[in-house]
């Protein structure tokens, strides 16, 4: 449904927006699936992944798909890192305002026509001996 999906403007910049897909659950905690385009900093857009963001909130995800400043438009990669970070605080924002609990491991994955490969990232505070037990088991290093 449209009220599910969550437009929102992280920073001052045209391309600093992200839509979040919010499931349609009652848990309290909610795991996130945290999208970020690829294209090498050069091109793409927060609605590429589109399709699989709506997959991932039927499947009872939140997703969150963020748009960044590419590097033809005069940023340095330090600054793009920089808006994907100001990204998840502000979606973190947004979805502990729901309601919801987050703060899990997420997976962020490469496209599947290129490496097709994953990392699993954890925040700091977060992690825990069964986390680091988790991520060293399946190769997450």
């Amino acid at each position: 449904p449209e009220e599910r999906l969550l437009r929102a403007i992280f920073g001052e910049k045209s391309r600093e927006v992200m839509d979040i897909y919010m499931p349609e659950t009652e848990d309290e905690e909610l795991d996130v699936l945290l999208v970020i385009h690829g294209g090498a900093w050069m091109f793409g857009t927060q609605t590429m992944f589109a399709k699989e963001c709506l997959d991932g909130a039927k499947a009872g995800f939140a997703a969150v798909a963020v748009d960044y400043s590419m590097l033809q438009e005069k940023v340095n990669a330090l600054d793009m890192v920089d808006e994907i970070e100001a990204s998840v605080a502000k979606a973190k924002t947004i979805i502990e305002q729901k309601g919801f609990k987050t703060g899990k491991m997420i997976i962020v994955a490469d496209d599947e026509d290129r490496e097709n490969e994953g990392d699993i990232i954890c925040s700091g505070q977060m992690v825990t001996p069964e986390v680091i037990k988790f991520m060293a088991e399946e190769r997450a290093f």
